[in-house]
């Protein structure tokens, strides 16, 4: 996989060239394997590997642009005149390479997507070696017929390719092609201004053994024949029912979908065994079977209740029961993340030292300055990257650790217990730029204004379920809503306890579902761990003080 990032864009709408439905971006890993037994890993190496994010209502599609060469990426028309032909000669003869696989019919429509350009300014140089970005698009006008993006195609890539037309993405757009190529194809030697003899006439033609040519239409027939008396076999079906793994995109989602399921079904039977008997009275009282209260009908209290540490029983203790509190807590310890470079980066982390700060590596990925900035802190304090690990999707991790000199910040608890999250409730911490773009003390901050500090934004849910992915990967699946800008933030229980960091979303298009995935604090330990630093845990459950039984009441089951 490339490893040195180059860029970092975002997708306008219908700006992505589709075959058969699907974006050729997302299938690069498709497009390497068809081209690799065709065109050189030097020619392969041209087109810039995507790391493709797609949007939701909320968030618009990115892509991640990864090259294999390392040093700086400079434009083309940056370069000398030498430097500049070296680099056109290198990319037009692997170009060619690669567009030798436009003619395969299993992947040809997906070479000729890959060889469309969103830009004729996509072209970069590493290190002398041609990087061509945008590829697999074109502008949203260009997309809406064949005619426009053959103009575009013309007006971009042209230059570079030995080809006359806009190359096929559709097996349909293939076949008339070579249709037109096959009529207009020059004579042979012997033909009519070769110098020997004329081409001799259709009926002699066909009188010199071209029977083979019947041989391909009779194994169709065959294969089409065989096919047919399958199908009418007894307990075969011609349309077999939808699957689930039909519905969901891959084996891992459906998994998912399967435990959150499970878990709610369990909880939804729980709630009807409970409340059946119940009755309304006349004053509008609900009244439970058995003298239960409807707060009885809350998730199962764990059995052992322990008091918190010493270390945690001023601010967090007071925050268990107190909104007011535990939203104070959360604000002085969570900051909001911005790097002031040309693709500016802007996402939330969240303190686990006095100076030291944890966010997504995804979030400070763009090379430049970065900020970091709540209300205790005052006003945007310099941080620096001291450790990081990712992306996730190669090193199975997401994180980067600042440290935020002379910040003195009160940092976060980091729950390290073993009982189960499931229905427990949780609050999402951040900054989403959908609220940050209408917040006029983010527009002041980022006019310079360095007293302008927007607020934090909170939401609630609970935890679905606990999920490995990834192999070893281990996260929380929660509903409470998070999107873009909300990366790195933490991911805290009713005590104020991180549980996990907020590090992506998943939308299952059938559906419109939207599912929050955040990083579990185990992941969080072991990265702070191999750190050196030592984070303030706790090992015990969330017990808020008015769920914990009475000193001297009765616990079934023999004792606290």
């Amino acid at each position: 996989m490339a490893r040195y990032f180059l860029t970092k864009v975002t997708v306008e709408p219908g700006s992505l060239v589709e075959v058969a439905g699907t974006p050729v971006l997302d299938r690069h890993d498709v497009l390497m394997q068809a081209l690799s037994g065709i065109a050189s890993p030097e020619s392969t190496g041209v087109l810039a590997e995507p790391m493709l994010s797609f949007g939701n209502d909320k968030a618009p599609a990115t892509v991640s642009w990864y090259s294999s060469y390392p040093g700086e990426a400079r434009k083309l028309s940056d370069l000398d005149d030498d430097s500049r032909a070296a680099a056109l000669s290198r990319l037009r003869v692997r170009l060619a390479d690669l567009a030798k696989g436009r003619r395969d019919p299993a992947f040809g429509a997906l070479v000729g997507g890959a060889l469309h350009v969103l830009d004729p300014d996509d072209v970069r140089v590493v290190g002398g070696e041609p990087v061509l970005l945008g590829w697999g698009m074109v502008p949203a006008e260009a997309n809406r017929s064949d005619e426009a993006r053959s103009r575009h195609f013309q007006a971009t890539m042209a230059r570079h390719l030995p080809i006359s037309q806009a190359p096929p993405v559709s097996a349909q757009d293939e076949r008339p092609r070579h249709a037109i190529e096959a009529q207009t194809r020059a004579p042979s030697a012997g033909g009519e201004g070769g110098g020997g003899d004329p081409p001799p006439p259709p009926a002699a033609r066909r009188g010199r053994g071209d029977g083979w040519r019947w041989i391909p239409l009779g194994l169709l027939l065959l294969v089409t024949a065989a096919a047919l008396a399958w199908l009418l076999l007894p307990g075969t079906r011609i349309m077999p029912p939808v699957t689930e793994s039909a519905i969901l995109e891959d084996e891992e989602a459906l998994q998912i979908a399967r435990e959150v399921n499970a878990t709610l079904q369990s909880r939804a039977e729980e709630l009807e065994a409970a409340i059946a008997g119940a009755v309304c009275t006349p004053e509008g009282d609900f009244v439970l079977p058995g003298d239960l209260a409807p707060g009885d009908l809350l998730p199962p209290i764990p059995e052992r209740v322990v008091a918190p540490e010493q270390s945690r029983q001023g601010e967090t203790a007071a925050a268990m029961d107190d909104p007011a509190s535990l939203l104070q807590l959360i604000e002085d310890r969570t900051a909001l993340v911005l790097v002031d470079s040309v693709d500016a980066g802007l996402g939330t982390g969240f303190f686990v030292g006095p100076d030291l700060l944890l966010t997504n590596d995804h979030v400070v990925e763009s090379e430049g300055t970065i900020y970091v900035v709540n209300k205790r802190l005052g006003s945007p304090h310099v941080a620096r990257i001291v450790r990081r690990k990712g992306p996730l999707e190669t090193a199975a991790a997401d994180f980067a650790l600042l440290e935020v000199e002379g910040a003195g910040s009160p940092y976060f608890v980091i729950r390290d217990s073993g009982e189960t999250l499931r229905l427990q409730n949780v609050i999402a911490a951040g900054y989403p730029g959908m609220i940050l773009e209408t917040d006029e003390s983010f527009l002041r901050l980022v006019e310079g204004d360095p007293a302008a500090i927007p607020d934090v934004a909170v939401t609630e849910g609970i935890v679905n379920v606990e999920q490995s992915f990834l192999s070893s990967v281990r996260a929380v699946i929660h509903t409470a809503s998070i999107s873009s800008g909300n990366s790195g933030g933490p991911l805290v229980d009713a005590c104020g306890q991180v549980v996990g960091i907020n590090t992506f979303t998943r939308l299952e298009e059938r559906s419109g579902r939207t599912l929050n995935f955040a990083l579990a604090s185990t992941e969080i330990v072991g990265f702070l761990e191999d750190a050196g630093v030592e984070s303030q845990r706790s090992y015990e459950p969330c017990v808020r003080a008015s769920q914990a039984a009475p000193a001297d009441a009765e616990v079934p089951g023999g004792g606290i």
